[in-house]
C-alpha cells in the first residue's frame, strides 16, 4: 500500500503545477521550524519532496501509531528523517530528542501544528517551544489545492490532491518565538490562527 501511495503521490508532483508564496520574513528553508496543519500533511509530503531535492536535510515529527508506519515509509522514500512521537503524556518520552534534534543547525524540522489529533487547527503550544529553544526561525504552511478530496468526516478535515493540479503553499515566515508569546500562548491560541511574532 505504501508503494502503491508513493507512485500516486509522485504522478501528482510531476503532472501538477507547484507554486511557493512566502510572506513576512525571509524564510531560512535549510534551518527552522515549519510549522503544517494536520489535514494538509498529504499535501506536505509533496513540499518536502521538493525541498529535500533542493538538499534541505528535513525531519518530520510522525506519531507512533500504525498511521505513523505507514508515514514513515514514505518520508524515508523521499529521503526524509521521521521522528516518532506519541501524544499527550506519551510524549513525554521522546520529547527530549525531539528537542535535541531541533537543535541541530541546517535542518528543517515539521510538526502538524494542531496533529496529531486535534482540534481542527487549534494549534499546539510544542512547534513553537521547539523554535524558541533551538533559536529557529518559525514559518508556517498554508496549503490550497485547486482538485481535491476532501474526507470531511475526519477530524482534521484531510484533504488528498487529485493529479494534474494547481497546489500553492502559502509560507508564512516569522522571527524566532519569543518567551512572551510562548507565556501568552494560550490567549494566543484562543484568538485563532494569528501568530506573527515580529
Amino acid at each position: 500500500m505504501t508503494k502503491l501511495f508513493i507512485l500516486y503521490l509522485n504522478f501528482v508532483y510531476k503532472s501538477s503545477k507547484i507554486n511557493f508564496i512566502e510572506q513576512g520574513k525571509k524564510i531560512e528553508y535549510n534551518n527552522c521550524i515549519m510549522g503544517i496543519w494536520h489535514g494538509e500533511s498529504c499535501c506536505d509530503y509533496l513540499m518536502c519532496k521538493y525541498f529535500a531535492h533542493k538538499n534541505v536535510d528535513i525531519d518530520i515529527i510522525v506519531t507512533e501509531d500504525k498511521r505513523g508506519d505507514y508515514i514513515s515509509g514514505i518520508l524515508k522514500k523521499y529521503g526524509i528523517t521521521p521522528l516518532r512521537a506519541g501524544d499527550g503524556l506519551r510524549l513525554k518520552k521522546t520529547l527530549k530528542e525531539i528537542n535535541d534534534i531541533a537543535q541541530i543547525q541546517n535542518r528543517m524540522l515539521v510538526i502538524a501544528l494542531d496533529g496529531p489529533l486535534g482540534p481542527y487547527q487549534v494549534p499546539k503550544k510544542l512547534g513553537f517551544m521547539l523554535s524558541n529553544k533551538s533559536n529557529k526561525q518559525m514559518s508556517i504552511i498554508r496549503t490550497n489545492v485547486k482538485r481535491k478530496i476532501s474526507l470531511t468526516k475526519r477530524w482534521d478535515k484531510y484533504i488528498i490532491p487529485l493529479p494534474f493540479n494547481e497546489i500553492t503553499f502559502n509560507i508564512e515566515g516569522n522571527d524566532v518565538v519569543d518567551n512572551q508569546f510562548l507565556k501568552n500562548f494560550k490567549h494566543n491560541q484562543t484568538m485563532g490562527y494569528n501568530i506573527k511574532v515580529e
